[in-house]
């Protein structure tokens, strides 16, 4: 069953809710709201038992990567409120003797709403509770569970961090490198052979070393047209530079660059994504000569 089947399904039938899933959606892909706000909405459209079985799902088609772990970390943090709650209620029990079933339900519809109703106040850690009422286990466990959410909510606000950074480094980084992949051309050996041009702080080899493993020959021949038909070695010279290619791509693979600043990692997801491209090109061109011949 496809999300927005369950979606609708958990909302008897109200695709209105299924609308304004959709419109949310947009607003956190924009910026417009925060995850924390998002899954609030979410949280009040359907409800408790409907959110934990429904929003994992929900998550998983979120935009992007950085996203997707916002969300989770809230919905974790949700989670972890809840059982803060379930830890409360069992301790009342313990000390104040146990009340009926009818008084059990209320309590439980009670402790429901109280973390529905606290939410969106960023999840933060409420201390409202009665200490007189807790049990020192309880309390202890309490502490555990106030210190798990506190590092929840700053992984949550670093990420939102990293994201504003992101999105204000983007477009320079972007045009930085679209403008170096339109110098060379977009062709994967000039590219490969001028990196240090673009991301010098990144590698450990010496790129010019291409141009000496193909000769002056091959290099121009290779490194000035996208016609390679008529080419006798165009199997050696796919060989080596894929070699450097593959080579190169580990430089500003997404998980190498993690130390690096955030303008910095923006800037080699954007090469990353110009050499991806520039090679499938490359070896296509390659391919189709080779057929030719």
């Amino acid at each position: 069953m496809s999300l927005k089947s369950k979606l609708i399904e958990a909302a008897r039938g109200d695709e209105e809710k299924w609308i304004q899933i959709k419109n949310l959606s947009k607003m956190l892909k924009n910026l417009e709201i925060s995850p924390k706000e998002y899954f609030h909405q979410f949280l009040m459209m359907y409800g408790h038992k409907a959110t934990i079985k429904l929003f994992p799902d929900v998550v998983q088609v979120a935009p992007t990567t950085k996203t997707r772990n916002l969300l989770t970390s809230v919905f974790e943090n949700y989670k972890v409120q809840l059982q803060a709650q379930e830890v409360m209620k069992n301790s009342k029990k313990q000390h104040g003797g146990g009340g009926g079933g009818q008084h059990d339900d209320d309590d439980d519809l009670d402790n429901n709403n109280d973390v529905m109703s606290h939410h969106q106040d960023a999840c933060d850690n409420d201390n409202d509770n009665d200490a007189a009422d807790e049990a020192p286990s309880s309390s202890s466990l309490k502490d555990r569970i106030a210190k798990r959410m506190a590092s929840l909510d700053r992984r949550v606000e670093n990420e939102k961090k990293e994201i504003e950074a992101r999105e204000c480094a983007s477009n320079a980084m972007t045009a930085h490198v679209e403008e170096w992949l339109s110098k060379h051309k977009k062709n994967i050996v000039k590219l490969l052979v001028h990196m240090d041009e673009i991301f010098p702080e990144g590698f450990d080899h010496d790129p010019f070393s291409l141009q000496q493993k193909l000769g002056d020959d091959d290099f121009k021949a290779f490194s000035t047209t996208t016609n390679f038909k008529g080419k006798s070695n165009i199997n050696k010279v796919s060989g080596t530079v894929k070699k450097a290619y593959h080579k190169t791509l580990l430089q500003v693979h997404p998980d190498k660059v993690r130390g690096l600043t955030v303008p910095q990692k923006v800037r080699a997801e954007a090469i990353f994504e110009g050499l991806s491209k520039a090679y499938r090109k490359f070896a296509h061109r390659c391919e189709k000569s080779t057929a030719a011949t």
